[in-house]
Parts: C-alpha cells; sequence; structure tokens
C-alpha cells in the first residue's frame, strides 16, 4: 500500500528465485520415464519386504507340538527366521534405494538380480529387465549424484500415465486379486 491503494496487490521480490534452466527440463523430461519405472521397481521389492515379513511373522506363531523333537524344530525355525529377515531388510533397503533414485542402488542391486536371474523363467525376466533399467544410459544418468539436483530444480516436471500403465495396473490387480482368491479358498 505504497500510494494508499488497498486493492493493490502486494509487490513481490523475485530476485531470489533461482532460475530453472532449459537444459534441466529438457533433461528431466527425457528420463521422467525412466525415474518411473526405477521406482516401480522400488514399489516390487517394498511388496517383497512385506510378504517376507508376513511369511516371517507366520513362521514364528507357536505350534500345537508336544513332540520331543521341539529343540530341534526350533533351531530350524530360528534358522529359517533369520533367513527371512535378513531377506525382508535387503528388500526394504532396496526399495527405498529404488523409490528415492538413490546413487548406491546400483551397486546393491546389481549383486540381487544377477542372483535373481536364477529365479526361472519370470526371475530372470524381470531381473534381466531391473539389470537393464540400473545400466543403460537413460539408469546411469537418472541414478548420477548430480540427477538428484535436477529433480530438485524441476518440480513441476511429471509423468503422464500411458494407456499402456493403466492396462498393465489393471493386470496386476487382477493378478493380486487371483493370488488373495487362491489363499481364502
Amino acid at each position: 500500500m505504497a500510494n494508499g491503494d488497498p486493492y493493490q496487490p502486494p509487490a513481490a521480490n523475485l530476485e531470489f528465485a533461482a532460475p530453472v534452466s532449459r537444459d534441466a527440463v529438457a533433461i528431466r523430461q527425457a528420463h521422467v520415464g525412466h525415474e518411473r519405472q526405477l521406482k516401480s521397481v522400488g514399489l516390487l521389492f517394498g511388496l517383497g519386504a512385506v510378504m517376507l515379513l508376513i511369511a516371517l511373522f507366520a513362521l514364528m506363531m507357536p505350534g500345537d507340538s508336544g513332540a520331543p523333537e521341539v529343540s530341534r524344530q526350533m533351531a530350524g525355525v530360528m534358522a529359517s527366521g533369520a533367513m527371512l529377515a535378513f531377506f525382508a531388510v535387503t528388500c526394504a533397503v532396496l526399495a527405498f534405494g529404488y523409490r528415492t533414485l538413490a546413487p548406491w542402488v546400483k551397486y546393491v542391486g546389481t549383486p540381487v538380480s544377477v542372483l535373481g536371474l536364477l529365479a526361472l523363467p519370470v526371475g530372470t525376466l524381470i531381473h534381466a529387465y531391473i539389470l537393464y533399467l540400473l545400466w543403460c544410459a537413460k539408469g546411469r544418468r537418472v541414478l548420477s549424484p548430480d540427477y538428484a539436483e535436477i529433480i530438485r530444480a524441476t518440480p513441476d516436471v511429471r509423468y503422464k500415465a500411458t494407456t499402456g500403465d493403466w492396462i498393465a495396473l489393471a493386470l496386476l490387480v487382477l493378478l493380486f486379486a487371483g493370488i488373495a482368491a487362491m489363499f481364502l479358498t
């Protein structure tokens, strides 16, 4: 209200706003789909961690066994529980790394996916694709340390879902509904 007009909008001091370079926007637009794919891998690892934790809790539930060999069975249960816990923590760490696009996820996710290639036939396809996502040119760029700054500088750039994305989501929902129906019957 420098001139006394109460309806005049306040003057904004915009000299502190950092300009977003066109290069950063172009780079982000070229790689936003790859970001989305890597974050989807993180979602898969997160679901794996949840499923492993459910299996761990189911394994640790007390049973109705009055047999004298309970101590040997408990030793096996504890060993199995330790393995499940290790794999659950590994999946959770990988889920965090993929979801945040952390550069270190390349080096932790690669050996896990190389081992996953042994899970014939579906695991081989999934982990081969994950290795491709990690080590292709776009994957190396998205998981580079300086890419996080590009993401911070371009918050307006968003991924636009395609028809194929919606079809894949519908197929996943049907798959999970089928798995749930198997367990409920």
